[in-house]
């Protein structure tokens, strides 16, 4: 038969080595999916806590200088939800649950100089922030 030397294509060997090595990138690339999703989550936890305590801070340095916070005031909790009562945590659907606190330490040395340290902790993640108030 004449016609079947010249006919090309691609043997049984040739198409599993091919369809085994279109496997192993499929993998890879599921592999980096994966790893995408986890580092997207971390990175939504981190900017969560960031976003609260920065939110925090510019509602304290907001205030007026001669509020009563503006004192050497020791550890406190913040409560996300003045409209009720006590110490309440903030809830964010898929980034868990956060807490802040506040501490304000006016210089000695720099009488009109309040340190507000904020710091929020949750969703595995504890993000603190620094700022400085001027006192009248």
């Amino acid at each position: 038969m004449k016609g079947c030397r010249n006919q090309k294509g691609f043997t049984l060997v040739e198409l599993l080595v091919a369809l085994t090595i279109f496997a192993v990138g499929l993998l890879a690339i599921a592999g980096m999916q994966l790893t995408g999703m986890r580092e997207s989550n971390k990175a939504f936890t981190r900017d969560v806590s960031g976003t609260l305590a920065q939110g925090v801070m510019e509602e304290i340095l907001s205030r007026d200088g001669g509020d009563s916070i503006f004192v050497n005031t020791p550890e406190t909790a913040w409560d996300f939800d003045p409209d009720t009562a006590g110490t309440n945590p903030y809830d964010e659907p898929g980034a868990g649950t956060y807490q802040g606190t506040y501490t304000i330490a006016v210089n000695t040395i720099i009488n009109k100089l309040a340190r507000i340290d904020i710091t929020v902790t949750g969703g595995g993640r504890t993000a603190t922030l620094t700022g400085f108030k001027r006192l009248p």
